[in-house]
This record gives structure tokens, sequence and C-alpha cells, in this order.
């Protein structure tokens, strides 16, 4: 039972902040902080490779018909 006991334990990544089994940590941090950043608008993890895609997508301004005026796209 004291082996059960010990898989359920997690610990917090501190790179994306999620809750991640003890024994999976070192290699999940290894690979989450090469590979995954967090958007400084909406808070999630994106893949570094997709992360202007993102912001493009998700939260860039648009300008309207009328010149000056910006649109945020809010999702």
């Amino acid at each position: 039972m004291a082996l059960a006991a010990s898989a359920d334990t997690t610990n917090i990544c501190s790179h994306c902040e999620r809750a991640i089994p003890s024994s999976n940590i070192d290699l999940h941090y290894a690979h989450c902080s090469r590979n995954l950043e967090k958007c400084k608008i909406c808070g999630d993890m994106v893949p570094r490779k997709h992360a202007e895609e993102h912001y493009e997508s998700t939260h860039a301004p648009v300008c309207g018909s009328k010149g000056n005026n910006k649109l945020y796209i809010a999702f």
C-alpha cells in the first residue's frame, strides 16, 4: 500500500505550474522548459515554435476598415 501512496504524490512544475507525478517531475521539467512558453497575455502554455502564431491568431490587434480603429480579438 505504501508504494501506491507514493505513486499518487505530485509536485508543481515551476515552469508551467501544473501538478506532475513526482516520479516524472525531472523529465517533465526538462521537456516543458525547453519546448513551451507561457503566453504573457492569456497565460496559456504554447509551443515555443508556435508562440508568434498564437499571438497573431489570438491576441494581435486588427485594424478596422476606418483606419486607426483597432479591434482586439478575445477568445
